[in-house]
Parts: structure tokens; C-alpha cells; sequence
């Protein structure tokens, strides 16, 4: 399993992870702010290494930190969409999600304050990015958006809906972390017994992803490994992927809806998962983006919900992305 702990400053979030990972004797690992300008490669590396884990793992800050902090005290991200590539990985391995908040803003700044005078904290004041987790959590249709994933997610209802996500209080559970380490693993096993269970394999890349919520499974080409050769589908923080990212967030929609498949993977070989997947659960409305994933889905006797061109031929050919959106959005219906 797979535990990521996110939250402002002084919620106890760092006293849960430890005391979780003693408790299920797990790996845990704090991240920082330690390399600024290489994000989006700090936290793909955080999360490759706990998926290779024989252990469970306690991830003490990912994207979500890196989205609310950037936003409150740096003008914003320089990756706006990592959230939303980071977010296919973490739903393909069942990643639980646990909020750490304040149970209530201006008693969250008094005892900030408090805090601050026995231990050095970065920032002099962190009501405001408290409030954003809180508004990430629990949706605020009246939040600016600024173009970040946290924004879409913020705007469009929040978090607490999410099977893959948990809030936690110090109030509430401070003095009983034993019954929420027991809550968050049976919700964290429920989770992973929902999933399409190849997909949790990590020798099996080609597919992103749950199953639980997917409505529509999108496959593409083949796999093209640009970023450390790595053979996740639509993970780059470039080139087809974040245009492709970048036009979901325009429609806007939901990552809740995919499950992600390259019809071939990069050697060539036929993507396996894809057939076994539509044989167990043939609700799935196929989009196919490309010619080579369309004739492979049609070889196999499945039938097309869509098929689209693909984002590297819409981009290089056809432009801004909005005409991408515009695609998705007849496609996703």
C-alpha cells in the first residue's frame, strides 16, 4: 500500500506518517522543496521508488504540496499539470490519499504562531495555504482558477467525494492514530481490491488509471519512452502528453473518468492488458487516438466508442491547444 500525507504546516501530519509507518512497518519518505527547479522529476522519482517497494510506504508531501505552496508563496507552479499525470499513476497503484487539516482557520493561525516559537517553519504565516488545502478538500465553486490541476479540482467540487482520499484531524484523531491507521489500511485495501489488479503489477506500465470510476479507456499508439525512458502512457511533461493534459483541463474533465493504454508498447509488442481488461469489463467506452491503436482495437473484435486523432499529429498539425479540447469534448459525451 501506499499512503501519501498532505497538508499545511503544524497539522500533525509528519507525527501520523511516523507513527504509521512504525505501526505497519513501512517505509517512509519526507519530501521537500529541495529541488525547485526539477519538480516534476523529484516527485516521478518519489513515486517510482515507492512502487518498487516490497514494503508499504508513507509518503510525507507529493504534487498537491508543490501546487498550494507554489501557488500561495511563489506566484504559482512551473508544472501545472503534474498533478494530473501524477494523479494517473497514484489511482493506477491505489494510492490513498490522506488530508491533514485544521479543524478550523483562525484557531489553525493562533497556534501557528504558537508553533513558531518552538521550532523554526519556513514560512512566517501559513493561513492561506492552510485555507487552500481546505478549499482543495472540500471544493470552493469560487476559487480563482490559475490554470493548475488543484484549481480544476478545487472549482469542480474538491476531494472528500473521492474513494482514494481521507481527511484527518488532529482534533478528531490525535489521540486515537491507532484507529485511523486501521480505518485508512481497510480503505486503503478496499481501494486496491476495486482496481483492475494487472494494472497494480509495476512490471505492467502500460496502463494508468482505476478501474472503480473509469467510464472511458483511451488508448493511444504505442508507447514512446522521451521522458528517462520510462513506459507510463501520456507521462511527459511535454510534447503529446501535456498537450493532451492540457486540453482535459480546458473541457474541463475528470481524470476520474480514464483508465489510459498504449496499444503497443515500445518495442513493439502488443499491449496484453488492454484485451484482458476489455474481456472483464467490456463497459468501458473505447477512445482510440491514432490509426495503430484503432486497427489494433479493431483486429481484436472490440467496438470503437470514438476514435480521434492523435494529440502528437493535433499538435504538430493542427495547433493551439483548444482544438484538442474541442476533440475531447465531442469525444467525452
Amino acid at each position: 500500500m501506499i499512503f501519501i500525507l498532505e497538508g499545511p504546516d503544524g497539522v500533525g501530519k509528519t507525527t501520523l506518517g511516523q507513527f504509521m509507518a512504525k505501526t505497519l512497518d513501512a517505509k517512509y519518505l519526507h519530501l521537500g522543496y529541495r529541488w525547485p527547479d526539477k519538480m516534476f522529476e523529484y516527485h516521478t522519482a518519489a513515486i517510482r521508488w515507492a512502487i518498487r517497494q516490497k514494503k508499504d510506504v508513507i509518503i510525507d508531501r507529493w504534487w498537491p504540496s508543490e501546487a498550494l505552496y507554489a501557488a500561495e508563496y511563489r506566484g504559482g507552479s512551473q508544472w501545472p499539470m503534474m498533478g494530473r499525470m501524477m494523479d494517473r499513476i497514484a489511482r493506477k497503484h491505489a494510492a490513498m490519499y490522506i488530508y491533514c487539516l485544521p479543524a478550523d482557520l483562525v484557531d489553525y493561525s493562533k497556534k501557528f504562531s504558537e508553533l513558531k516559537e518552538l521550532r523554526d517553519e519556513m514560512y512566517d504565516d501559513t493561513t492561506g495555504v492552510a485555507k487552500r488545502y481546505h478549499d482543495l478538500f472540500f471544493g470552493n465553486k469560487d476559487h480563482k482558477d490559475d490554470e493548475n490541476y488543484t484549481d480544476y479540482l478545487t472549482r469542480s467540487g474538491g476531494l472528500y467525494h473521492r474513494q482514494d482520499h481521507l481527511p484527518y484531524t488532529i482534533e478528531t484523531w490525535g489521540d486515537r492514530l491507532g484507529m485511523f491507521t486501521e480505518w485508512a489500511v481497510e480503505r486503503a485495501k478496499s481501494w486496491r481490491a476495486a482496481q483492475f489488479q494487472p494494472a497494480l503489477d509495476p512490471n505492467n506500465p502500460n496502463m494508468l488509471g482505476h478501474l472503480a470510476t473509469a467510464k472511458y479507456l483511451f488508448i493511444g499508439d504505442q508507447v514512446n519512452p522521451k521522458f528517462r525512458n520510462m513506459a507510463w502512457p501520456f507521462y511527459d511533461y511535454g510534447h503529446s502528453s501535456l498537450y493532451l493534459s492540457e486540453a482535459l483541463h480546458r473541457v474541463p474533465a475528470s481524470e476520474e473518468l480514464f483508465m489510459w493504454a498504449n496499444a503497443y508498447h515500445a518495442d513493439g509488442s502488443p499491449n496484453e492488458l488492454v484485451n484482458n481488461l476489455l474481456w472483464q469489463h467490456n463497459h468501458l467506452k473505447v477512445i482510440c487516438a491514432g490509426k495503430k491503436s484503432l486497427d489494433h482495437v479493431v483486429s481484436q473484435g472490440w467496438t470503437i466508442f470514438e476514435h480521434i486523432k492523435h494529440p502528437s499529429y493535433m499538435r504538430r498539425f493542427e495547433g493551439h491547444v483548444d482544438k484538442m479540447r474541442e476533440v475531447l469534448r465531442h469525444a467525452i459525451h
